[in-house]
């Protein structure tokens, strides 16, 4: 009888893992969605004292000098996230419209040219480092170029030859790259 009771536990306590899981990742992509009108800055020199309005208009002028045009009235919001290290905290900007985060993030490389400032799609932590963890895989694996995140924060692998293929779990990254679970944890240790 108890055996039973012990096998009926197991079960539900599966099950309940699996629901877990899946909570777990619809939080992430609720998560993730709210950050779409966002981007990061990185490498923008600060200031002491610098309020959320200076930073806005640190971020217009990157964007001026780079020749990327976006109204004034495009850039709802902008501050310094993290915690204050001996490098510049990244800025992170909130669009009012999708059109002008895209045409931002797709003169990324302009951007980064004219100002030596980095853009970047704002991830959650959890894809953040879902991402770093498939870039160190992807390095033990030769038909892998790189991974990625996309203009829609979507996480993808560029393979040699079968082209881009997306992932949004650790186990889906691994089935792409053709690896075993035992990889993943081998690569995470380094």
């Amino acid at each position: 009888q108890q055996n039973a009771v012990i096998s009926d536990l197991s079960k539900r306590v599966l099950a309940l893992e699996e629901e877990v899981k899946a909570l777990k990742q619809d939080v992430d992509d609720g998560e993730q969605y709210s950050r779409r009108q966002c981007l990061r800055l990185t490498g923008v020199p600060g200031k002491p004292g610098e309020t959320a309005e200076d930073c806005l208009i640190t971020v217009a002028n990157i964007f001026k000098e780079a020749g990327v045009t976006v109204p004034e009235v495009a850039l709802d919001r902008a501050h310094r996230i993290g915690r204050p290290s001996g490098k510049p905290r990244p800025i992170i900007v909130r669009f009012v419209t999708w059109r002008h985060r895209s045409s931002v993030y797709r003169a990324r490389k302009r951007i980064q040219q004219q100002s030596g400032c980095s853009v970047q799609v704002d991830l959650t932590k959890k894809r953040l480092d879902l991402l770093t963890q498939v870039r160190k895989l992807c390095e033990r694996v030769p038909e892998a170029e790189f991974a990625f995140a996309d203009v829609n924060c979507t996480l993808g692998i560029k393979m040699r030859a079968a082209g881009i293929r997306h992932f949004n779990t650790l186990q889906g990254a691994l089935r792409i790259l053709g690896l075993e679970e035992e990889d993943a944890v081998e690569a995470s240790a380094k």
